[in-house]
């Protein structure tokens, strides 16, 4: 949600830039916006940074201060506010900034509060440290990393330490390089289209208790996994060794091969009906 904005100019071209963005905040910029856009046709998404518009006049920047950095424009605005700062700049001149508050659902904050008493979680956000800090302490105080580009966050993620497999969930097109190299990544539906085609998972709603659910599918899986191939093992050799005693009959020998394979599957069953009953 647009927060506040320096002016309806600033607004105006932030807008018309950021409808050719699927990022989840310059949509929030074009649904709040309800004027006239500016047409622009020569748009570069940089990932991680913002939007570069070429016109015969000069340059357009619409992004984070780094992108303004980058093309030596100066932001004559030090002031921190909670919310994505996306700074604007006309033909080398600063001349504002849009502010867009994130709004985190109350069932999401529970997901992520539940999910941190099991797993150890860790907050990768291209958002600047007085944000990030807000953000954090809302979730139930974990760690973060801010002021990221996408390089620098798969640099944070390959350097986080555990035993286990990596899972990362994200949804915009900065955490497609991410979610691709992640031992599991997970998309958003209502992200952009190259997170979610190179994510494992998609949650198609958007909705973080689904994560929980499928965290709890996985471990449920997992033990059934387990518990077929233990019970087939072990029954296979128990026959094995019987019939080196020469106690097998034909029917023990069915019951080791297609008798195991139908109870396993049946046990496998399981995974669907639980899912059914919740």
């Amino acid at each position: 949600m647009v927060g506040e904005f320096t002016d309806l100019e600033t607004l105006k071209i932030a807008a018309s830039a950021d409808r050719f963005s699927s990022h989840p905040i310059a949509i929030s910029i074009v649904d709040f916006y309800e004027g006239e856009y500016y047409e622009y046709e020569n748009i570069e998404e940089v990932p991680g940074l913002g939007l570069v518009i070429k016109t015969d006049e000069g340059t357009i920047l619409v992004g984070n201060r780094k992108l303004l950095g980058k093309h030596n424009v100066k932001v004559n605005d030090k002031k921190a506010m909670v919310g994505s700062n996306v700074f604007v700049s006309k033909y080398g001149k600063y001349i504002g900034k849009v502010i867009v508050k994130d709004e985190i659902k109350e069932s999401s904050m529970n997901v992520i509060r539940r999910l941190s008493r099991k797993y150890k979680i860790t907050m990768l956000t291209g958002d600047n440290e007085f944000i990030a800090k807000d953000v954090a302490g809302s979730l139930g105080g974990i760690n973060y990393e801010s002021g990221l580009l996408p390089e620098e966050k798969i640099t944070i993620f390959n350097n986080l330490k555990t035993k286990n497999p990596k899972m990362y969930v994200g949804d915009g097109i900065n955490d497609a390089p991410l979610l691709r190299n992640a031992d599991i990544g997970i998309a958003m539906g209502g992200g952009s289209e190259i997170a979610l085609d190179v994510a494992d998972v998609i949650i198609m709603n958007d909705d973080l208790a689904l994560l929980e659910k499928a965290l709890e599918i996985a471990r449920k899986t997992k033990r059934i996994v387990f518990q077929n191939i233990t019970f087939s093992l072990g029954i296979k050799f128990t026959f094995l060794v019987l019939a080196g005693f020469g106690y097998s009959t034909m029917l023990m020998a069915i019951f080791a091969d297609v008798g195991i394979t139908l109870i396993a599957v049946m046990n496998s069953l399981r995974i669907i009906y639980s899912r059914g009953k919740k």
